[in-house]
């Protein structure tokens, strides 16, 4: 399901990226570095070089055929930009498992999705490209992530959730069974859902009620 082949580079190098980095050294990858538009050429980060702002900078030492890249940015909509550029330079996508997640047999993990230290994914769950399920998150049976969704540390999803395309689920919140979280909508930390998410609304509190909505 998760095929490595030869180096690996970690696109961002702030919080996001240095756990991702990390997660990447403990599955058996080969880091060679990161890419950060904000820092340095040269600048160790972790025990890493950064190798450049761009993939376009690192298309010759690190080409496609060489090269696997991650994109390891918190932003769900900077993160979506980023893994089309990549694909469009030619760059396959990696995806990240902790070896300390719990992965079902029958569950599917897309390109670009990270699955960090303490995850569940159990039996029949989908969880489509550059998705974060973050550490000690759990997805019951039959769960569906679109792409592009958030899963913060400490969720809990119970069975038949479907979360839609780069929805945002907040740290701890608990999503009952058959729940709908709507495309961009975003779950506040610690919520109770009880009742399905629109589009693009903004919900928080136990149980789970619009605070504000976006447009």
């Amino acid at each position: 399901m998760w095929v490595m082949r030869g180096e690996l580079v970690i696109v961002g190098a702030g919080g996001h990226g240095r756990v991702c980095a990390e997660i990447a050294a403990a599955a058996g990858w080969t880091v060679v570095g990161f890419l950060d538009a904000s820092k340095p050429a040269a600048e160790i980060v972790n025990g890493l070089p950064v190798l450049g702002r761009s993939l376009g900078e690192i298309r010759n030492t690190h080409p496609p055929d060489q090269a696997q890249v991650f994109i390891a940015v918190g932003d769900n909509h900077r993160r979506k930009a980023l893994f089309e550029g990549a694909a469009a330079l030619g760059y396959e996508v990696a995806a990240l498992v902790h070896p300390a997640a719990i992965v079902s047999p029958t569950a599917s993990i897309g390109a670009g999705s990270v699955l960090m230290a303490g995850t569940i994914v159990n039996a029949n769950s989908s969880i489509g490209r550059y998705c974060i399920v973050n550490t000690a998150s759990s997805l019951d049976h039959d769960n569906v992530l679109e792409d592009g969704v958030q899963i913060c540390p400490g969720v809990r999803s119970a069975g038949g959730v479907r979360c839609r395309t780069l929805a945002f689920i907040g740290t701890g919140a608990s999503i009952i069974p058959g729940i709908e979280i709507g495309a961009h909508a975003i779950v506040g930390a610690g919520s109770v859902v009880i009742r399905d998410v629109p589009e693009d609304a903004n919900v928080a509190g136990n149980p789970a009620r619009a605070i504000t909505r976006r447009h």
